[in-house]
Parts: structure tokens; C-alpha cells; sequence
């Protein structure tokens, strides 16, 4: 086992800040000592070059087993790891990858600050639970960068762990199914780790998800990418395409507002129209989405989590559309304690866009009475106005960021339970 700490380099401990030398020097000593007590390897590298790939590299040159185990540091596996993951590689000679799910011990931000954690699926499960799942089928599920076993011979033909991109994981297994290499999905939760604890490090988080797969993209498109099977190229390209969604988001934000404030006419329909097309297949749409995903994704719950992510990966995509080898690794924060109740820092474009959305509220309700020629398209835009509202208002919850209760997280076990009392 080996304890791979890219916070105590020597470029860390030697830093001209005095407070980044101090803490690298403190890190590097607490966990050479714990690592002593545990019986583990510790180990670090001269310079932070490529991020998580880069120390991830640095620990393959100074081992030699045949397979790879990867754990985030805040990631802790249960004991049947190894014993329900190794087998597969015995009965596949080309598999490079078998990735677990990753579960949770602790609520994400908008699972906190809304009270939904013990009753609402959690977002992840929508991905782990289903879309690996489906990824698998077409042997296109990549690898997470966590609670998966890998193949060293598949690694050492690449040059390691791929670096180009910010997400070194998929951008890894990228490489290996293009040649030829294959993979499984074994979907059985076997760590616990943690979720980013404030609204700040949840954005910072997704902004890294979100550039690094545009990264991919840009830099290694899959459509072209020889080597892929037609479905691995469309899976891939769809696990990219998907961090487009600010644009669709904000569309969908900022179309009704564009006839309530400037007349200009973006859904031309009437009341009946309306009802007969648009109600009809959004009420049909939801069904459909609740029969097939509702045991992992409940409705209207997309609609937020892309909302709030919105208004800050909008810029993410901007700038890596621009440079796409500008972005850097930026570790995601973890273990964070909310002493009191507050607003996050990223509050304030949430605040502004509900009272955007209020006055376009007041201005339907005056063109409403003032303008009756346009009464009932003014009826179907300003209902697709107070849609968004309530989005947008869901959204001030998320971003009041709760004091924890407790100093740990409280989990619900459904298990059966002996109280034995003097004996008894």
C-alpha cells in the first residue's frame, strides 16, 4: 500500500510562501508518521507537474505489481475490495479497468441546504447507477479516478496515467479503448467517500469535471479518434457533449424574457397550441422519465443541479473553448465544517437572476392588461417565466449554506438490531 502525498513535494516545502513551506513541512512529517504506524509506503516527488497524474505516474515507476489500485484519499473501501474486483482480470487478459461506484457518506451541498439527503436518490446515482451501467454494454465505461483496479501492462503501454486534460481518468481510458484494451463496470458500492461540503467547492468540483471533458474534446475528439468502436466514439462524445448544458440552460432561462421585455417572439403559439403540444409532451416526457430513471433521479430535480451549475460553468466553457490548455488542477476541498448558517460567496448572480425574473413577472401581469392582443401569448410565456421562477427560487435555498448539525454525518442502516441489557 502506498500513500501518494502531492502536498508535501519539494516544491511545496521550498515555496518562497512561507505559509505553503509551512504547511507542506507539517503535512509531509504527519503522514510519514502515520504511514509508519500503518505500515504503508509513504511517498511523494520532487514537483507537482501534471496534477493527479503526474503523482499517480510517480507511484507506478516505484512499484511493480501487476495491477493498480486507486483510492481518493478521502475514499475508504470496504474489506471485499479486492475480492470482488481482481478475478476479472484473470478471465480477461485485455481488460486494463474495473471501476466500482463511488458512494457517499455525507450530503452534496444542494442535497444539505435543501433537507433531501435521507429522502431524495443522490445525484450520483443517476451516473453509477444507470449510465455506467450502460457504458459497460458498449465497453465504454471509463474509469472514475477512484475505487477501480487497473492493469499495469495497459497503463505502461500509454506512458501512464494521461495528463493532456485536468480529468485524467476518462481521458485515460480513452486512450486504452482506442486500443483495444477493454473494460468492465462492476456495479456494486464498495468505498464511502466524501462530497464537497460548501457551494464554493461543489462549482470548483463540476468546473473541473466540466473543462477537463471539453479538454477531451477539443484535444483528443473521439469521432476521430482511431481505434474506437462507433459506439465507444458516440458514448464518448456524448459523456463530453453533455457539459454543454449551461447553454441550454440559460436559453431556456433567458427566452421568455426576451418577449416579456422586448417583444421579440422566440415561441410563437397560442393558449391552445400550448396545451395541445407543449403540455402534452412535457406531462408524456416526465412519465417517461419517471418510469425509467425515477428509482435514481426524481423529477425536476435535473432542472436545479444544472441550474445552479449554470450560472458559473458558463464561464468554465468559455475560457477552455478559447485556450483549451489553460486549465489546471485544482484539488476539491473535502472534510469543510459550517460553524454558522450563511450565504455562500457565489450567492449573488442567484439573487439577481430572481429579481430579473420577478419584474418580468410585473411587466406580463401589466402587458397582460394593457396589451390584449398578445393576452394569450403572454399567458404561455409568462408561464414559462414563473417555470423558471420557481427553479430560480429553489436555487436561493441551495446556495444558504446550513451549519452542520454534526461533526460527522449520520447515515440511515436499515438493519436489524439486538439490544441485550444485564444478560438479557
Amino acid at each position: 500500500v502506498y500513500l501518494l502525498d502531492d502536498g508535501g513535494t519539494d516544491q511545496k516545502r521550498n515555496s518562497r510562501d512561507l505559509a505553503v513551506s509551512g504547511a507542506a513541512h507539517r503535512r509531509r512529517a504527519e503522514l510519514t508518521e502515520l504511514c509508519r504506524q500503518l505500515g504503508v509506503h509513504y511517498r511523494t516527488r520532487a514537483a507537482n507537474l501534471r496534477a493527479k497524474a503526474g503523482n499517480l505516474n510517480s507511484g507506478l515507476s516505484g512499484t511493480s505489481g501487476d495491477l493498480v489500485v486507486v483510492f481518493d484519499a478521502d475514499h475508504a473501501p470496504a474489506r471485499e475490495f479486492l475480492r470482488e474486483t481482481v478475478g476479472y482480470f484473470v478471465d480477461e487478459a485485455r481488460l486494463f479497468l474495473v471501476q466500482t461506484p463511488h458512494f457517499f457518506s455525507n450530503p452534496d451541498p444542494l442535497e444539505r441546504n435543501l433537507g433531501t439527503f435521507d429522502r431524495m436518490p443522490s445525484e450520483n446515482e443517476m451516473f453509477y447507477g444507470t449510465i455506467q451501467k450502460g457504458l459497460d454494454k458498449w465497453n465504454a465505461a471509463f474509469f472514475c479516478g477512484s475505487a477501480a483496479v487497473l492493469r499495469r501492462a495497459a497503463l505502461e503501454e500509454v506512458g501512464g496515467f494521461s495528463g493532456v486534460s485536468i480529468t485524467e481518468d476518462c481521458e485515460t481510458a480513452l486512450d486504452l479503448h482506442s486500443r483495444g484494451w477493454k473494460s468492465l463496470y462492476v456495479n456494486r458500492p464498495m468505498i464511502s467517500g466524501l462530497q464537497p461540503d460548501t457551494f464554493s467547492s461543489f462549482i470548483g468540483q463540476r468546473s473541473r469535471w466540466c473543462r477537463g471533458m471539453i479538454q477531451i474534446l477539443l484535444l483528443k475528439n473521439p469521432l476521430l479518434r482511431k481505434g474506437l468502436s462507433l459506439p465507444q466514439r458516440i458514448c464518448y462524445l456524448s459523456s463530453a457533449l453533455f457539459w454543454f448544458f449551461p447553454f441550454m440552460r440559460m436559453v431556456f432561462m433567458a427566452a421568455p424574457l426576451l418577449f416579456i421585455l422586448f417583444n421579440l417572439k422566440i415561441y410563437d403559439a397560442s393558449v391552445e397550441e400550448f396545451v395541445a403540444y407543449t403540455i402534452t409532451y412535457l406531462v408524456i416526457g416526465e412519465i417517461l422519465r419517471n418510469y425509467l430513471f425515477g428509482q435514481v433521479r426524481w423529477p425536476w430535480v435535473s432542472e436545479v443541479y444544472e441550474y445552479v451549475q449554470s450560472v458559473y460553468l458558463f464561464r468554465a466553457i468559455i475560457s477552455v473553448l478559447i485556450n483549451p490548455r489553460r486549465p489546471t488542477f485544482t484539488v476539491t476541498a473535502k472534510g469543510e465544517t459550517l460553524q454558522e448558517t450563511r450565504l455562500s460567496e457565489l450567492a449573488w448572480p442567484y439573487f439577481a437572476i430572481v429579481g430579473v425574473l420577478l419584474f418580468a413577472l410585473g411587466v406580463t401581469v401589466y402587458r397582460y392588461n394593457t396589451e390584449p392582443q398578445v393576452g394569450g401569448l403572454l399567458l404561455v410565456v409568462g408561464a414559462w417565466n414563473v417555470l423558471n421562477l420557481f427553479v430560480a427560487a429553489a436555487a436561493l435555498g441551495v446556495v444558504t449554506e446550513r451549519r452542520e448539525r454534526r461533526t460527522s454525518p449520520r447515515l440511515v442502516c436499515l438493519r436489524d438490531a439486538v439490544d441485550h441489557q444485564h444478560g438479557v
